[in-house]
């Protein structure tokens, strides 16, 4: 039995285009958030942009350096993100595809012809929850239904980019060590004021008590069927001949309440059950614990740290 043809890669929808008025302003970011997807770097973000002395391109990922029709439209495209930064901020977006390597190739490349001592920081996730998470997030979009077992087995990606010295060794090759800060999302999770000074430290800036307001949920949400739901709502409101024009004129609180209110609604409910994500087995566990065993070791070392709790079952820590 032949397995399922792999989902086709879903690219950035929001087609990010800066304002007209900043073309030919801004400069190029000092540092890049480079993933890995799903583990945590929309609350790292998050908890960045609280810090006075960074200024982040809006939207969050806009994979200049991911994709050769991206990279195509030039520096001066790309600068025009950062137009609204002060001359007191550091500059820094984060995209999850430039850690996706050999499925998005090239990016280490390109990043250090355009940028060359711009900091990088690398976000990890216990392997195994974060192919898992990667494969739930895929669900959410427009692609064929599948178990977790025929995705990963149809799609490469999955696994590869929990490979994370892979990842890693492909940035070494053109950028110095001391540009690039490898943090783990269980780390965040547990400590996230000491993992932010640790990013501070690595950017040079003012220490900032970014974490003093509590813990930020990913993406502002509990994901999973509510996500789900939500994406689905998005779309039925904007398909609304005059919505988009006049959302604009909507403060986001309001806009965040009623979204909420939909969400938890009938129709939120009945949508909610559209979102089915085959289970992650034992047996599928198992494999990919093996799978990414002596990978996980050599990452251990390369850290200086232990993680043979990555290589037991249900040794996530999230």
């Amino acid at each position: 039995m032949s397995a399922p043809a792999a989902p086709e890669v879903v690219r950035f929808a929001g087609k990010p285009e800066p304002p007209a008025r900043d073309l030919g302003k801004g400069r190029l970011p000092d540092f890049l958030i480079i993933g890995a997807a799903k583990s945590g770097t929309t609350s790292l973000w998050f908890y960045l942009q609280r810090h006075p002395e960074l200024f982040f391109a809006n939207p969050k990922e806009l994979e200049f350096f991911a994709y050769p029709d991206r990279f195509e439209k030039g520096p001066g495209w790309y600068k025009a993100f950062f137009a609204g930064a002060g001359d007191h901020q550091l500059c820094g977006e984060a995209s999850t595809a430039y850690a996706r390597w050999p499925h998005i190739d090239g990016v280490p490349e390109r990043i250090a012809r355009t940028v060359p001592g711009v900091k990088l920081i690398y976000l990890m996730r216990h392997p195994v929850d974060r192919t898992y998470a990667q494969y739930r997030h895929r669900m959410r979009l427009p692609v064929p239904r599948m178990t977790f077992d025929e995705a990963i087995k149809a799609d490469p990606e999955f696994v590869d980019t929990s490979l994370y010295m892979q990842q890693i060794n492909r940035y070494l090759a053109h950028h110095p060590r001391e540009q690039l800060l490898c943090l783990l999302s269980e780390d965040l999770k547990a400590d996230p004021a000491g993992v932010l000074d640790r990013v501070q430290a690595f950017l040079g800036i003012g220490r900032v008590d970014m974490a003093g307001a509590g813990a930020i949920e990913s993406n502002r949400a509990a994901g999973g069927g509510d996500d789900y739901a939500r994406k689905r709502i998005r779309r039925l409101v904007k398909s609304v001949p005059g919505v988009r024009a006049l959302s604009r004129a909507v403060p986001v609180p309001l806009k965040d309440s009623l979204l909420r209110a939909l969400t938890a609604s009938g129709l939120g409910q009945r949508l909610k059950r559209g979102y089915r994500p085959g289970p992650m087995t034992p047996a599928i566990e198992s494999e990919l614990i093996d799978r990414f065993r002596e990978p996980n070791a050599e990452l251990g070392r390369f850290l200086g740290r232990d993680l043979s709790h990555w290589s037991r079952p249900g040794g996530g820590a999230s």
